[in-house]
């Protein structure tokens, strides 16, 4: 087992806000199943790239066992990846200071998992911070955007930050999972 510390990452109590209105969790575990998603489309792609030359050095049984098989690929001669990475860097829009440490526990992987991890992109810690902040930015301008369709409000700050911290203060704000689902039939 390795442990994936990202330490110092933060957001700021907004960005929780605009997150929690779409999601149920928190962006710990949001970050958590975002990395299970980068370590199976790591596997996957390794896997459907590297198999058929990887069985056609082998001269025994193949095991499918990813904590075998991963490695094994990973460590032969000719192996190279294509070490994705994002092609933009987004972050969110801020005027408060990101004071929530999100992540201060590292995540547990397993060995195979940071080798697939470190094989197929080109820096996985920098790539989980990429998904999580192109994330909250989508989530900060959809809320923001809900927000000024929102009638009951007779101004509207043109900063993103006050606007959600004003919305989400209302007695009456409801999360975008506490509101009802409507279902035209």
């Amino acid at each position: 087992m390795k442990t994936y510390h990202i330490l110092g990452h933060k957001i700021s109590e907004s960005d929780q806000k605009a997150f929690d209105h779409f999601y149920g969790n928190t962006p710990n575990d949001w970050t958590r199943s975002a990395l299970k998603g980068m370590i199976n489309k790591a596997k996957k792609n390794i896997i459907r790239v590297w198999f058929d030359y990887y069985r056609s050095k082998q001269t025994k049984e193949i095991s499918m066992d990813p904590a075998i098989l991963i490695p094994a690929i990973i460590a032969m001669d000719g192996f190279h990846s294509g070490k994705y990475d994002p092609d933009e860097k987004r972050s969110p829009e801020r005027v408060e200071s990101q004071t929530i440490e999100i992540w201060a526990d590292g995540f547990e992987i397993e060995d195979w998992e940071d080798l697939a991890l470190k094989a197929f992109y080109k820096d996985p810690i920098a790539m989980l911070k990429y998904f999580l902040e192109n994330n909250i930015a989508i989530c900060k301008k959809d809320l923001y955007e809900a927000i000024k369709k929102d009638k009951s409000y007779t101004t509207i700050s043109p900063i993103i930050d006050e606007a959600i911290q004003t919305h989400v203060s209302k007695v009456e704000y409801k999360t975008a999972y506490e509101e009802p689902i409507e279902i035209g039939l």
